[in-house]
């Protein structure tokens, strides 16, 4: 008798282990699916679930056991993806009111100027500043003649944007593709472009007005060689080197994937949005005319990748030598 009481408790606190276990993991499981579904998804779904009861058990609503399976799935599945929608739209109203989705015409870089009075009052700077971005030659030419203009401001910020429009105009220009044909020729060619034009006389007159400069980039670019395959659907983005959509077929070990984009910082225009990027020299081309688009693309320096060529950016600091 002894023996089976003994036993008895020990099933007791097996029991009792066994049960706190997998209420620990029922908890566990409960707090992951509220941290990473918005509250107004799971408060929708519940009331449609409630809903759906009370007119399954008042008889409202006839259907098979399959067919209400289907409906509420997708019932579910759609209310999710709404209200996921419409709370990254106001999030990103909220603190992203510039942003700007892949899907959108309008250009990424067209509110800088807005975005660092932002950056000015968010560490309440009270200095004067400037903005001001250069295209070509002739706004160069503006910018000296109202240079003492500026020589009053704590800060001027001065965007080149020669480089960019170059990389991106010898992907359209067959004469731009001979005159840059390599690394080599890339270099050469702005090194000449900056000692013949007025942006050298430019930085001359910065360095004799005694302030200081930093000089630095947004990103690099890479040569691109070697064509991966990838299918996407109407709204996934056009650039060469990182994809975005919901519907991608590519090989995972050609690529870098993100499949849960919130968890490194970057936003998701549905719900089940995937990022890929290419890594090396890389470049994603479609199936349709594939050739085509090999064979047009290869060897143009692309950028929106992940090699060291296009993430490690300079930061100099200079200032003018005492005469």
């Amino acid at each position: 008798g002894k023996r089976n009481t003994e036993k008895g408790k020990r099933e007791n606190r097996s029991t009792k282990k066994n049960r706190s276990t997998e209420e620990s993991k029922n908890e566990r499981f409960a707090d992951r699916i509220f941290q990473s579904v918005h509250p107004a998804v799971l408060l929708s779904a519940l009331f449609l679930l409630a809903a759906l009861e009370i007119l399954f058990y008042l008889g409202y609503l006839q259907l098979t056991e399959t067919g209400g399976a289907f409906f509420l799935v997708l019932s579910v599945e759609l209310l999710i993806n709404s209200f996921w929608k419409q709370s990254k739209e106001e999030k990103q109203k909220q603190k992203f009111e510039r942003w700007v989705d892949e899907e959108e015409e309008d250009g990424k870089n067209q509110n800088e100027k807005q975005l660092v009075g932002t950056i000015m009052e968010r560490y309440r700077r009270k200095e004067s500043y400037s903005y001001r971005k250069i295209n070509d030659s002739s706004g160069a030419d503006k910018y000296l003649s109202q240079f003492n203009d500026y020589l009053a401001n704590s800060l001027n910020i001065l965007v080149i944007n020669f480089i960019d429009i170059m990389s991106h105009a010898r992907n359209e220009r067959q004469m731009i593709h001979e005159l840059v044909g390599n690394e080599a020729a890339y270099r050469s060619i702005t090194r000449s472009w900056f000692k013949n034009t007025s942006f050298r006389t430019l930085f001359e007159l910065i360095a004799s007005s005694g302030y200081k400069v930093v000089l630095t980039t947004d990103h690099g670019s890479i040569r691109v060689e070697e064509p991966v395959k990838v299918v996407g659907d109407k709204e996934t983005n056009t650039n060469l080197r990182y994809k975005v959509g919901k519907n991608l077929g590519y090989n995972s070990k050609a690529v870098f994937e993100i499949k849960n984009p919130q968890q490194v910082g970057l936003p998701a225009p549905n719900l089940s949005s995937t990022y890929i990027l290419c890594g090396g020299d890389r470049f994603f081309a479609y199936p349709n005319n594939y050739n085509y688009y090999v064979t047009y693309y290869r060897s143009t320096f692309q950028h929106g990748g992940i090699s060291m060529e296009e993430m490690i950016i300079p930061l100099v600091t200079m200032e003018g030598k005492v005469k």
